[in-house]
């Protein structure tokens, strides 16, 4: 049996950007987004490609915009600088009235203070490291 503290290890230490995001590119499919649109991910590669959103999905009038990180530091600034620019890009799908941002990241080093601010200007789903162990426990 696959252990919460081998997969936790295993994350840390072993996956880079790009792999991470293959991987929550795989846990959104799981999650049900299954025409999803990973612009943030090589399409012959694990190499990650710059730009906002990493991902992105778009059904029954929903547009939902993915973002991922392994950043250990700064975390809190990295997630809100995402949201931002997510919000930025928002403007470009006007049509589309719902919008969503989803934030996966590796660390465990959000206080509840910090999430309440990030999901103060938006429909924000912050999926930390427990949740995409739980999620890896489901699939194996």
């Amino acid at each position: 049996m696959i252990l919460n503290s081998e997969i936790k290890n295993a994350i840390n230490s072993k996956l880079d950007q790009g792999k991470f995001q293959s991987m929550c590119n795989q846990i959104l499919y799981e999650m049900g987004y299954k025409n999803y649109s990973p612009l943030g991910t090589s399409d012959y590669s694990d190499n990650t490609v710059l730009g906002t959103p990493d991902t992105f999905y778009i059904k029954d009038d929903i547009c939902t915009f993915v973002e991922f990180t392994i950043q250990k530091q700064k975390l809190f600034k990295k997630i809100n600088d995402d949201t931002d620019k997510c919000i930025e890009n928002f403007s470009k799908v006007s049509k589309i009235k719902n919008k969503k941002i989803i934030i996966f990241y590796s660390s465990s080093r959000l206080k509840p203070e910090q999430v309440i601010t990030l999901r103060t200007n938006v429909k924000l789903i912050i999926l930390a490291l427990k949740y995409i162990i739980l999620k890896i426990l489901l699939i194996c």
